[in-house]
């Protein structure tokens, strides 16, 4: 998956990205739905992946946001029966499949500065500091890169999960 991850100068913001999600995908709206009524605090995993990953990454031309909304929706709606389960198997899923995606990806703007999902920093957060302008994406100026790491998967998820689970 490393060589399909790709950056896409799109620009929306977390709120937009799970309303295109919304709209991409009505066959999941309804059990996206369903499963925010009984875990309301799911949606600040949602807005807060959203947040990390910003919609620039892609993996073969979909929106990295996409598939892993797609998937944890999917993971949890697997015989959904309303307990803590189904919250740990949707959390899980957003972050595996992130980290799948992104464990050795490394991003680099033209002053040097790097963004890895190791940065301590969501890449939203990224693209406004350390010397990134706002255009950057559009105009090819970050250079994306796969590096073989010897950080485990597991190792990956942990940070994801830190990031993202702050309840």
């Amino acid at each position: 998956m490393k060589h399909c991850v790709t950056l896409e100068p799109t620009f929306l913001r977390h709120d937009e990205m799970l309303e295109h999600w919304l709209e991409r995908y009505p066959q999941l709206s309804e059990l996206y739905f369903d499963f925010i009524d009984v875990w309301p605090i799911a949606s600040v995993t949602v807005n807060a992946l959203a947040n990390f990953i910003s919609n620039h990454l892609t993996v073969y031309d979909y929106s990295l946001f996409e598939l892993c909304m797609t998937k944890a929706v999917i993971e949890a709606a697997d015989g959904f029966n309303s307990s803590e389960i189904d919250l740990v198997r949707f959390n899980d899923s957003l972050i595996t499949t992130t980290a799948i995606a992104l464990k050795g990806i490394y991003i680099r703007n033209r002053l040097g500065f790097e963004w890895s999902i190791f940065a301590g920093v969501g890449f939203s957060d990224w693209l406004t500091q350390f010397g990134n302008n706002s255009n950057d994406v559009s105009q090819n100026k970050l250079t994306l890169s796969f590096e073989n790491t010897a950080i485990s998967l597991c190792e990956t998820k942990n940070k994801i999960k830190k990031q993202l689970l702050c309840f």
